[in-house]
């Protein structure tokens, strides 16, 4: 539920002069940049300093950051912060030593937000956030090269409290709970927060034939593959469907080679990068969304019904509607869950009557309600509140670098990367 006024006014008020620091590898399109753009534009209005540090950062991801937002890409930089002198010494001279809370986006920022927090005379508190099911459980193989993965797990299960752990959702936050064998209720759950855009930014008039879908042409978002077949599919079944497709990525070469074999370039159209600004307009005419995501909460807010993709599904197997799955969890493989067809449920959405069509759109609506970025925002703010330094092991950040010296330059066959 919404906070009240005096509520919101008395933790901005609190945060005030505050410096957060968010590390994250590599910024990329995608639902970290967003979470990181869209939160740090409201730190910065309530007087927080921000300042992000990554390896690299592709353009079009720099280019959605807030103005006032303090960027560092460090390149190879970046790595060498596992040896902790170095990363104070970084930080010193870049300023953000002072930093009151560390956010880390993933198992490699946390690694390094561990060793802030450790060595940093300040001693940050620091928040570990997971956004993918299996962001910080224990690696399935216990090979000798997999035992660096496995001291980084155990980073943080064992030195970051579980009050400093931030789970996307209840599934995200189980599946932890089972690889570290307790309970972490004491962690937060805190969705992606995304932009209500407001009706009257655009006249929604949807076309019921017109799919679209947004997000990045990368290997494990399949299905960009398979749906070109499920277009092929609806057009022969005598709906006379559209694909309007946004995005960039190494799928692109493929698609456009399947979509000419199908000869379907007039039915599918690959548009490029779309800008966050554009969505409402983007989405006015969609009948129906298909993709994970943020990009299918953001299309939910417009009204338009989204059928939810599975990570590196080969099929176009699917959970269901947006609202039929858990909350907060949108593209993850859930085990056990029974599944439909794309195809199934985008031909019923072309079925249904005027008056079906938009309960639909109401329902869609409303189940994204909670991820509204003031409402997520203001939660942050008290998971922020509840985060706690961290005391790492020094002996196992020495054990993980010796680890990567041995793959980097042990006997041929041990794999070659840090």
């Amino acid at each position: 539920m919404p906070l009240p006024a005096d509520n919101r006014r008395s933790l901005d008020s609190a945060s005030a002069g505050k410096h957060l620091l968010f590390i994250d590898e590599q910024l990329n399109v995608g639902g970290i940049a967003v979470l990181i753009s869209r939160v740090s534009r409201l730190l910065l209005r309530d007087g927080w300093k921000v300042t992000l540090l990554v390896r690299v950062a592709v353009p079009e991801a720099k280019a959605m950051l807030p103005e006032g937002l303090e960027l560092h890409e460090l390149g190879g930089r970046f790595k060498r912060m596992y040896f902790h002198g170095y990363a104070v010494r970084l930080a010193c001279n870049f300023g953000f030593d002072r930093a009151d809370l560390v956010y880390a986006t993933g198992v490699v920022a946390s690694w390094l937000g561990t060793i802030l927090s450790t060595f940093l005379p300040k001693h940050p508190r620091l928040l570990c956030a997971a956004y993918t099911q299996r962001e910080y459980c224990y690696p399935r193989s216990r090979s000798f090269a997999h035992y660096g993965d496995f001291l980084r797990c155990e980073n943080v299960d064992r030195n970051v409290p579980d009050a400093a752990k931030l789970f996307q959702s209840e599934v995200v936050r189980d599946n932890h709970s089972r690889s570290f064998g307790r309970d972490l209720r004491d962690s937060c759950i805190a969705v992606v927060p995304v932009e209500p855009w407001r009706s009257d930014q655009t006249t929604r008039i949807p076309d019921r034939h017109r799919i679209v879908s947004v997000g990045r042409l990368c290997d494990w978002k399949t299905y960009n593959l398979y749906m070109i077949d499920v277009i092929a599919g609806l057009r022969a079944r005598g709906h006379p469907v559209r694909w309007d497709v946004y995005g960039t990525g190494e799928l692109e070469p493929e698609m456009r080679s399947r979509i000419r074999s199908l000869g379907l370039e007039s039915a599918i159209q690959l548009h490029g990068h779309l800008h966050l600004a554009e969505t409402p307009e983007v989405m006015a005419s969609a009948g129906a969304f298909v993709g994970m995501g943020t990009a299918i909460i953001d299309a939910a807010f417009c009204g338009v019904p989204g059928v939810v993709a599975v990570a590196h599904s080969k099929t176009e197997e699917t959970y269901g509607y947006l609202y039929d799955l858990p909350f907060g969890t949108f593209g993850e493989v859930l085990e056990g869950r029974a599944t439909r067809t794309t195809t199934e449920l985008l031909e019923r959405l072309l079925l249904l009557s005027e008056a079906e069509y938009q309960a639909e759109m109401g329902k869609t609506r409303r189940y994204v309600q909670p991820f509204a970025l003031e409402e997520v925002y203001q939660h942050l703010l008290r998971c922020f509140e509840k985060a706690q330094p961290c005391k790492a092991s020094y002996w196992r950040f020495a054990a993980y670098n010796l680890h990567g010296l041995y793959r980097r330059f042990g006997p041929r066959g041990t794999p070659n990367r840090p």
